[in-house]
């Protein structure tokens, strides 16, 4: 099940987010340590959506998805270890399907820093293609390195 998060829902999104397996991956060299990260923020911003999918009641992970502009969102991932895999591209699928119909979403994108290669294979294996290389955007362990920007949009 994919449902929109609210503040309500801070802790299990934190939980997720800052989880062992998931924060080191998607948090650059400027972020909080993971004990002192809070979404709360974030959940309480109503132009980005925090989409949640639960399988039986159980949380198995979450997008965040930011406006670059009125119909463009930009996706992060994060997928808890053991949920990885087929359904976890059916959720993907889910959650885009989510936006392009409750909101004026018509493109999501994603930045996947050089060398996160699950990332990469993930982005694509939910039907996302390449579109570019932003060069030297992301610092990760005091090294700046280049992300691929991969994209998809809304079938008309």
């Amino acid at each position: 099940m994919i449902k929109r998060c609210r503040v309500t829902d801070a802790n299990e999104v934190n939980r997720i987010m800052t989880h062992p397996d998931v924060y080191p991956k998607i948090s650059d060299d400027g972020c909080p340590e993971a004990g002192d990260y809070d979404v709360t923020p974030l959940l309480e911003c109503d132009a980005i959506y925090c989409l949640g999918w639960m399988i039986d009641g159980i949380w198995a992970g979450m997008w965040l998805l930011k406006p670059w502009n009125t119909i463009t969102y930009e996706a992060h991932t994060c997928i808890l270890p053991g949920f990885r895999g087929a359904a976890a591209i059916v959720a993907a699928n889910d959650a885009r399907g989510w936006m392009f119909r409750n909101t004026p979403c018509r493109k999501v994108v994603t930045l996947i820093p050089k060398g996160n290669k699950p990332a990469l294979a993930f982005a694509m294996l939910v039907g996302m293609k390449k579109e570019g290389i932003i060069k030297r955007s992301f610092l990760k362990g005091g090294k700046v390195v280049d992300q691929q920007l991969l994209g998809i949009e809304k079938e008309e």
